[in-house]
């Protein structure tokens, strides 16, 4: 589950941020991912996984 999502067009490329339930779903996800950014020419999509330091909820 990916509960939120934001991305935005800095310099030179994208900046994205998800919040994911686990990494386990986050690399599962990738899985799929990866080999589709690879057909569009993504080359040098490198995630980094960040722990949350803080989460809020309504």
């Amino acid at each position: 589950m990916r509960p939120q999502c934001a991305g935005a067009p800095p310099p030179g490329g994208w900046f994205v941020v998800d919040v994911w339930q686990s990494e386990e779903a986050f690399k599962k996800f990738g899985e799929v991912l990866m080999p589709m950014l690879k057909e569009v020419g993504v080359t040098d999509a490198k995630p980094k996984i960040y722990p949350a330091f803080n989460v809020v909820t309504s």
